[in-house]
């Protein structure tokens, strides 16, 4: 990266054949010098910086009259990698010592980091202390400057300190200081002084930095000094890492924002608004989050506090200047998600006059990717509808206006791209809509529009846009629902219709499934019988071809069949239904038997219910018998004869093998429905059953000549004798055929 240094500054180092000479600088946009990269790389490694340092001590050898040794900057190694700038500065920083230029080793760190914009600071440092150094050689008559210094109050200007005084002094004797009016003595600063004692906006900072981060007065002057970057590296990376002192600092500035903001409104013609607000900012772009929640907290106060003095204007101001308080909040929120709230805050503070603007031209502006802007909205709408005044404004002032039109423009691009930004956009829509439902009542343009947005996105080739709208749909399904919207049905037919249409897909169908099953859940008084129908119309038609049955399907059954709005009519079609799968599909006829019983067991006290099931369990006798009756005996080894093995029954081939297979396991569920069925305990139901399990005995009894076991099993169930019941019943039936005879 290039480094920028002020004009003169360049001419300087073209003078001294550091930068070549005769050749105008690049200047960039915020007019300084931009210095080439070869030039840049140079400058880092530490290598120019020795001429430099050379140049300077000509000019303290002249004021002085004594060198200082710079063979150390003789050995500066030309490789720029990490270890030979650590070797280059430990020599520079030391020669910088001699000629009066301090650096610590926090600035000494950063620069072997390759923070370019600290090594412009110092090259503008060393060029400073150059000029000092012409002023004293064209006046002779001027002392050599001593080493305490004094910052001018009213010099302050955005977080700034004003240059150095230097003290006067005779050459061989010290001349009393003489302090300006209006001046700060930094070296007779009390410390122990109350922060609400302070009279400055610039004592007020000092003193809570002194105290708080436990820093002498001059250092805690030295923060605040180009553009309060040291400042910043505090409060950004901690005080060696530990941020407990800057979290300290901000919560001892919040306890006395009263005295602060009386001391802003004092010096407001001297731009404390913007010293004050800078010198805080950098807590938004803290690597803590803990800081970063604190200095949200305390720029919102001060905002709040800036309407009743007037100083809100100056405040608004700062904030949507270049680096000011919108670009650092949003930076915030990509690093610090979790405070949203309090940035919000923030940004509702310092825009409460200018909500239109901040919304839709300055965090516009901020966010020029529709995408991005969009993303930023939705996470901010949140916290913004939470807050009643803020809600009516984003109304009033046509904010929602602006955010319906970008973002149904946005949900409505399908051209080919990042999808995000589209699925965004429709989710953005939808919770314009849920927090705002007022006013969408009366846009039946706007609501049409989100409608169609949705039903095309539900047809679109992407799976992850079909179930993104799919997801949103039941979200406005559930929250209409709730609230008794007029638009819950016209929600609940559109899913339905896709549950319908999209029967084939079977990812689709599971995830439309389960949604239903928690809205049916979450809603017992939704009518389920809006989508029953349709539903199981569509099964009959495509079962087998397109309708394939999973596991899942027969979850929402058993959905259905707990609702306590399925009618007796969708109970008899999903009963239709489920008995079909249960005779036909020996591998889901026990998932299927689930929703069966337990709406038999809802509904075994009604006629219709009871009649169903009894036809049911005659026919599935029907066809125990049947399949009984096609039985083969199983083959029989016998004594043997002529000391040969003898066996009744041939053996079987692996069809018939698999076939007797599957007949054993249809008998056996047949059994155990009409079992559970039984255990009912209905006696209405079990006068019904009865006749029929009785019959069916007399039957196989007649082919086989002995009771049946499994009907006698079942006839024991109702807790009477089984033998008694079927020799009453056979007397019943002789009786019956001799009154025909």
């Amino acid at each position: 990266m290039s480094i920028e240094i002020t004009v003169d500054a360049y001419n300087w180092l073209s003078e001294i054949g550091c930068v070549p000479s005769g050749q105008d600088p690049t200047i960039g946009p915020s007019r300084k010098a931009i210095l080439d990269s070869n030039t840049s790389a140079s400058m880092e490694s530490g290598l120019l910086f020795g001429r430099m340092i050379k140049a300077l001590n000509q000019d303290h050898e002249f004021l002085t009259g004594q060198p200082i040794s710079s063979s150390d900057l003789d050995s500066l190694k030309e490789v720029n990698s990490p270890p030979a700038r650590l070797s280059n500065w430990n020599k520079i920083i030391k020669s910088l010592s001699g000629v009066g230029v301090k650096v610590d080793n926090d600035t000494k760190r950063m620069i072997i980091a390759g923070d370019t914009a600290i090594v412009s600071e110092l090259i503008d440092e060393v060029y400073s202390s150059h000029y000092q150094n012409l002023r004293k050689m064209n006046n002779d008559d001027q002392a050599r400057a001593s080493d305490s210094f004094r910052v001018q109050k009213n010099g302050v200007q955005d977080g700034q300190l004003s240059k150095m005084e230097v003290k006067s002094q005779t050459r061989g004797k010290k001349a009393p200081q003489q302090k300006k009016a209006g001046a700060l003595d930094i070296t007779s600063l009390n410390t122990q002084k109350m922060p609400a004692e302070t009279e400055s906006c610039l004592e007020f900072l000092l003193n809570t930095l002194c105290k708080n981060i436990d820093l002498k007065p001059k250092q805690a002057a030295g923060l605040l000094t180009s553009g309060n970057k040291y400042l910043a590296h505090i409060l950004i990376k901690g005080v060696k890492g530990v941020f407990d002192p800057v979290i300290q600092w901000y919560q001892d500035v919040y306890q006395n924002e009263g005295h602060l903001v009386d001391l802003i409104a004092q010096e407001e013609t001297q731009g404390s608004v913007t010293m004050i607000l800078g010198a805080l900012r950098p807590g938004l772009l803290s690597k803590n989050g803990d800081v970063a929640v604190w200095a949200a907290r305390l720029l919102s106060k001060l905002a709040f506090d800036f309407s009743d003095r007037n100083l809100i204007s100056p405040a608004w101001e700062w904030f949507i200047s270049e680096n000011g308080g919108v670009d650092a909040s949003l930076m915030c929120f990509h690093r610090h998600a979790e405070i949203k709230e309090s940035l919000v805050n923030v940004f509702i503070q310092f825009g409460r006059y200018n909500f239109m603007e901040l919304f839709t031209l300055q965090l516009k502006t901020h966010l020029p990717n529709p995408g991005e802007y969009l993303e930023v909205m939705h996470e901010f709408l949140i916290p913004i509808s939470e807050s009643r005044t803020s809600k009516e404004e984003i109304v009033n002032s046509g904010i929602l206006d602006y955010w319906i039109d970008i973002a149904l423009k946005q949900a409505q691009n399908e051209q080919r791209g990042p999808i995000a930004p589209r699925l965004v956009a429709m989710h953005f829509a939808c919770d314009l809509w849920l927090n705002f439902p007022e006013v969408f009542d009366e846009r039946e343009d706007v609501t049409t529009s989100i409608q169609t947005v949705l039903k095309r996105a539900t047809r679109d080739k992407l799976k992850s846009v079909k179930s993104h709208a799919l997801g949103l749909m039941f979200r406005m399904l559930d929250f209409f629902a709730g609230e008794r919207n007029p638009y819950a049905p016209v929600f609940y037919k559109i899913l339905t219709f896709c549950l319908v249409e999209n029967h084939n897909d079977i990812g689709v169908r599971e995830l439309l499934m389960s949604n239903f099953t928690y809205t049916f859940e979450s809603l017992p008084t939704i009518p389920v019988g809006i989508l029953v129908e349709p539903l199981i119309k569509q099964i009959q038609v495509s079962e087998g071809v397109t309708y394939f049955y999973q596991v899942f399907d027969f979850d929402f059954f058993v959905t259905l069949a707990r609702h306590p709005r399925l009618t007796i009519k969708n109970a008899i079609q999903l009963l239709d239904l489920l008995a079909k799968i249960y005779l036909n599909d020996v591998v889901y006829a026990r998932p299927a038997s689930i929703p069966f019983v337990l709406i038999v067991q809802r509904h075994s006290e009604n006629e219709t219910i009871q009649d169903f099931v009894q036809k049911y369990s005659k026919i599935s006798l029907a066809m125990f018998m049947s399949l009984e009756k096609k039985k083969k005996p199983k083959a029989v080894n016998l004594p043997k004869y002529n000391n040969r093995p003898v066996v009744v029954g041939g053996k079987m081939s692996e069809l018939e093998k698999e076939s007797e297979h599957l007949s054993l396991q249809k008998r056996g569920l047949i059994i155990e429905v009409i079992k559970k069925m039984i255990l009912i305990r209905s006696e209405t139901l079990d006068d019904k059953l009865r006749p029929l399990v009785i019959s069916a005995n007399y039957q196989l009894k007649q082919a086989t000549g002995k009771d049946h076991k499994a009907m006698v099993t079942l006839m024991s169930l109702w807790g009477e004798n089984p033998k008694e019941q079927i020799k009453f019943y056979e007397l019943e039936y002789a009786d019956a055929l001799a009154n025909r005879d």
